[in-house]
């Protein structure tokens, strides 16, 4: 697959961690939903998921470097052991994102839905956002 543009689709249950990398795997979307998909292990750099709706779907060991996640919801979705090195997550919501498990240097983040990344420390943060990280989540990471 290489420079595909999903606009406006509805995708379930697709398995793209099975397809033909060999040659170049790039993946644009708008506007779209994804759900219960896995990414994993794919080298999808610089790959662009704009105002998408990626819930219950996997990424795990996969490449994201300088990707774009502007304005996706990502609830019940997994990043584990990938490379969000300078990935933009600009106005993205309900990620939960491990830093102990995933690289994640010079990323872009919006406040407050940031805090998705602090969850996963098990740490207290005293003040306005207290009652964000004080929901009850599936992150978790021993430093």
């Amino acid at each position: 697959m290489h420079n595909v543009l999903f606009n406006g689709c509805k995708l379930a249950g697709v398995n793209f961690s099975s397809c033909d990398t060999s040659l170049l795997f790039s993946i644009n979307a708008h506007k779209s939903y994804f759900q219960y998909c896995n990414f994993s292990a794919l080298p999808m750099q610089k790959a662009s998921f704009k105002e998408c709706v990626i819930h219950n779907s996997k990424f795990i060991d996969t490449v994201l470097q300088k990707s774009s996640f502007e304005a996706s919801d990502f609830a019940g979705t997994t990043f584990n052991n990938c490379d969000l090195r300078e990935t933009h997550f600009e106005r993205a919501f309900n990620y939960c994102i491990n830093p102990c498990e995933n690289k994640i240097k010079k990323a872009t983040f919006s406040f407050p839905e940031c805090i998705g990344i602090l969850k996963a420390l098990d740490i207290t943060i005293l003040g306005c956002v207290n009652e964000i990280l004080s929901e009850p989540n599936e992150c978790s990471c021993e430093v």
